[in-house]
């Protein structure tokens, strides 16, 4: 069962590898963008919930770590693609249950960790720390949009384009992290960030400053 799991799990990363760099080159062309950005998706839960099972199975913490922030940054994201399409840009009990989940998962593995091996930012735990701070970080972030009555719809756009890229640089990265023996090995670390960050940043600029959609395209098409 464990290597049907893993060849399935890989299967699917390698499908959101292709999905989502095209949905990524893409942003515009929404006869492209939206069929490969739902593939992507689907084939993310599976990941995420083969990420969660293996980390059981392999008593594998990181994995553990990886699926919840991929959790948390996929479903979000597209909570926010729908908010920002819709007319009634109101956070509700979907977006609300998101949150509260992913951060009982953090606390329960962050507690597990500092109970039965302590604190410690050496190693495979620095890598932890270092998710654990990215996934605490988007949470504090994400509080601003729940706790805000009316935000503008635009941030919604703005949420769901980071969160979609944060969603691909964090699975593109565990992918390299376990598989690829890079030297320095901060190389796999850092290569998928410095590779697609500055195309989030630009699309995000743009989006800011009016300049994402053309004239001749509406901005909200329906799902």
């Amino acid at each position: 069962m464990e290597k049907i799991l893993l060849i399935t799990h890989a299967s699917a990363g390698f499908i959101t590898l292709v999905t989502g760099i095209i949905a990524m080159i893409f942003p515009k062309r929404l006869n492209i963008h939206r069929p490969s950005g739902k593939v992507f998706y689907y084939a993310m839960w599976y990941v995420v919930v083969t990420a969660f099972i293996l980390s059981v199975l392999k008593s594998n913490l990181f994995l553990f770590m990886i699926g919840t922030l991929v959790f948390y940054t996929n479903t979000m994201g597209l909570r926010c693609l729908k908010l920002y399409k819709s007319t009634k840009t109101v956070i509700g009990w979907k977006e609300w249950s998101i949150w509260i989940i992913t951060f009982l998962l953090i606390a329960s593995v962050q507690t597990y960790i500092i109970t039965k091996i302590g604190f410690r930012i050496d190693g495979a735990f620095l890598v932890l720390n270092i998710f654990s701070v990215i996934l605490i970080s988007n949470l504090i972030q994400d509080l601003r949009l729940l706790l805000t009555k009316k935000n503008p719809r635009k941030d919604f756009l703005l949420a769901h384009v980071g969160k979609m890229g944060g969603t691909f640089i964090a699975a593109i990265t565990a992918a390299l992290v376990q598989n690829v023996q890079s030297e320095p090995i901060w190389i796999a670390w850092l290569l998928p960030t410095a590779i697609f960050t500055p195309v989030i940043v630009y699309y995000s600029r743009n989006i800011r400053s009016g300049k994402f959609w053309s004239k001749k395209r509406k901005p909200v098409e329906k799902l």
